[in-house]
C-alpha cells in the first residue's frame, strides 16, 4: 500500500504463455481480485491461486501454494504492510485506510 492505494507487482505471468519457465516456484501464480472505492482506495480483495502447467496454461490451485508463497514474501519484504492475506487468499486491511 502506498498513500492508501494498492500496489501489486509481477502480475504479468499469463502474458508469457509457453515462453516463461513454469518449473518449481515459477509455476505458481495468482489472479488478484480487488474492490476499490471511487477514489482508488482499497476496500477488499482476494488472491485466487493458480498453478501453471508445463505448457504455461493456468489452472486454479486447490492447494493454495501461491497464497502461501505470497504471504511469506510479504512477511519478508513488507512486514509492516497495512494488509493481511488470510490462508485462503482473502485480503483484509489491518488498519483503517488513510
Amino acid at each position: 500500500m502506498y498513500k492508501g492505494r494498492l500496489i501489486a507487482y509481477s502480475l504479468g505471468n499469463f502474458v508469457g504463455y509457453q515462453t516463461l519457465s513454469s518449473v518449481g516456484v515459477l509455476g505458481k501464480s495468482l489472479i488478484l481480485d480487488v474492490e476499490l472505492d471511487g477514489s482508488g482506495r482499497f476496500i477488499q480483495g482476494k488472491v485466487i491461486p493458480v498453478r501453471l502447467d508445463a505448457k504455461g496454461i493456468p489452472h486454479i490451485d486447490q492447494n493454495f501454494a501461491s497464497v502461501q508463497l505470497i504471504r511469506r514474501l510479504i512477511q519478508t519484504d513488507f512486514p509492516n504492510t497495512p494488509l493481511k492475506i488470510e490462508h485462503l487468499g482473502e485480503i483484509l486491511p489491518t488498519t483503517s485506510p488513510s
